[in-house]
Formats: structure tokens, sequence, C-alpha cells
């Protein structure tokens, strides 16, 4: 936990949380809703409008009726979700064909059982690098999460969150899959929906295991076009930003400040616009590391935190 303090202050992790919700704005916008497959991206764009108003709609009425209306905020998602399928099936999008042919119960595939060993250092360096932006945003997840919940943010938790981060990741990489880590939508959607109970992620898991082993659920998750997605998770990305901005707000922010917020936001919305073609033109470690705006503009916040000096004079807005 002192190495996360010293490297990750709040100013840093509320930098880089804020950065993530800016960063996957364009991927919501670009590949879930204007490029959306199946459809048209007028069809695209008056289903990702109906699933964000019905979300937004159930947010409210939960707020406004507390405790008559607190079923819709909990539900607040799956009811967005599912009144953009009824959208979408009413517009001739949905489709639910491979629904039937999917087997109810199916064993996942263990990719790693024909694959060798081998150690290249481009990807070990640049998995290092990634560990330690996914320890970042992870946590200034965790302040983010801190804030909406009102609860403070121990040392003890610091702790048992870095631990888990590396069980899950050592564990996933072992069973063939890839690193795991705290994914930031998770502080958006306890904004949303209100709930933070531990037992309620840990029932969402075992659904979670339920779905990978049956491939009719599997299939049907899959089945949700990309546009009603879309519709969730452009609001989601917009929380997360609002939730990165909670952390900085309590930060007292002087010249150094403004820098680790200022230079990180540039670097993310430039790399997000950044042409493919000059993009492959780079050398592949290079590549790795701009092909990611999260983890450069990261890597950006806590290398300037620890370069600049530090200053007193505050910036008035």
């Amino acid at each position: 936990n002192k190495i996360v303090k010293i490297f990750i202050p709040p100013i840093v992790g509320g930098t880089i949380i804020f950065v993530v919700g800016l960063s996957l704005m364009p991927v919501a916008l670009n590949n879930n809703i204007y490029n959306g497959a199946g459809a048209t991206t007028s069809q695209n764009v008056i289903l990702a409008l109906i699933t964000g108003s019905v979300l937004i709609l159930c947010v409210m009425l939960g707020t406004i009726f507390h405790k008559r209306g607190g079923t819709f905020r909990i539900a607040s998602v799956i009811i967005a979700l599912v009144a953009g399928c009824i959208a979408a099936n009413y517009m001739g999008i949905l489709d639910l064909s491979a629904v039937s042919k999917a087997s109810w119960f199916s064993l996942p595939q263990i990719p790693f059982v024909d694959f060798g060993f081998t150690f290249n250092f481009s990807a070990i360096l640049t998995m290092i690098i990634i560990y330690i932006v996914l320890m970042a945003e992870t946590t200034g997840t965790w302040f983010a999460i801190s804030d909406v919940t009102q609860k403070p943010l121990t040392d003890k938790n610091i702790n048992n969150g870095v631990i888990g981060e590396g069980i899950g990741c050592v564990v996933a990489t072992m069973a063939g899959s890839t690193p795991v880590t705290g994914y930031s939508t998770n502080a958006g959607i306890i904004s949303i929906t209100g709930v933070a109970s531990r037992r309620v992620f840990i029932a969402v898991g075992i659904w979670f295991f339920i779905f990978g082993l049956s491939g009719k659920l599997a299939t049907l998750i899959s089945s949700i076009p990309s546009a009603v997605i879309g519709g969730v998770f452009i609001i989601i990305c917009g929380i997360i930003s609002i939730n990165g901005l909670q952390v900085i707000k309590n930060v007292k922010i002087t010249e150094k400040e403004m820098y680790i917020i200022a230079i990180p936001m540039i670097l993310a919305l430039a790399l997000a616009l950044i042409p493919s073609d000059f993009l492959y033109s780079l050398p592949t470690f290079v590549q790795y590391l701009f092909g990611s705006s999260i983890a450069t503009a990261s890597i950006a916040a806590i290398l300037l935190h620890v370069v600049l000096p530090n200053t007193n004079k505050v910036v008035k807005g």
C-alpha cells in the first residue's frame, strides 16, 4: 500500500479514471453505435437512444420514488437492455436464430494445451508496463468507489486489492485466458444502480461461470445488438469520467496537479484519433504502447507525478 500511495495518489488515480471514461467514449460511439453490425447507422442510433433513455428514466424513477421505485434503479441496466432488445426485434434487427442451434451445456475449450512456451522480451516488457498501468487504473477505481459509497479506502483495502489483482491475473493466465482486472465500468454501474454489495458481485461472478458452461445462455447474451449495449455503455463511460472528477475535486490543484490532469487527457484524445497507418508504421513495442490510449495516459500521469516538482501555487478556476 505504501508503493501505491507514493506512485498513485488520488490525483493520479482520479485522472486515470477520468481518462478511462474519456477514452472509452469513442469506442462506444464508433464500434457499438455508428458502426454496429447488423443494422444501418440510423437504426443503431435510434436503438442506442431508446436504450439510453430507458436507463436514465429508470434511474430517475428510482431516485424520485426512492421507497417504491428503488427496484427500477437497481434493475435499470437490465430493464434498459431488455427494452433495447424489444425495440430491435420490432425493427427486425434482433437475430436469435443462433440461440436455438446452441447446446444447453458445453465445456469451454482449453486454449493453452496446444501452445508452446516461448519468451519474447518485447512482449514481457509490454506486459509489465500494462500490469503497472492496470494497477494504477484499478487503484483509481477504488478511489472512485470509495467516493461513491462514502466509505474510506483503508490500507487493508489496498493491500487486499493488490493481492486479489495478482491472484486473479495468475489464475486467469494459467487457465489460458487473458489477465483480468477490476474493471472501471463497475464504478459506473454502482453509481447507476446504487448497489455496492460484495454478495451481489459474487452472485454475478457465479452467473458468469454458469453462462460459460451454457451455450444457449452465452449465445443469448452475444445476440444482444451492439447498439443496445452501446446505449448503456456510453452513459457508463460518462459516469466513469465524472467519478474520476469526484476523486480529483478533493485534491488541492496546484500547477503540478494541473499538468497531471491536462497532459494525460490530451494524450488520451490524441491516441484515440491517431491514424492507423501511422500507428502501424511505428516499432512493435511503440505500437503496443500507443495502441492503448488508456495505458499511455496512465503512464504519463504517474511519471508526471513523480518527475514534476511540488509547488504551493494554487490554480484558481
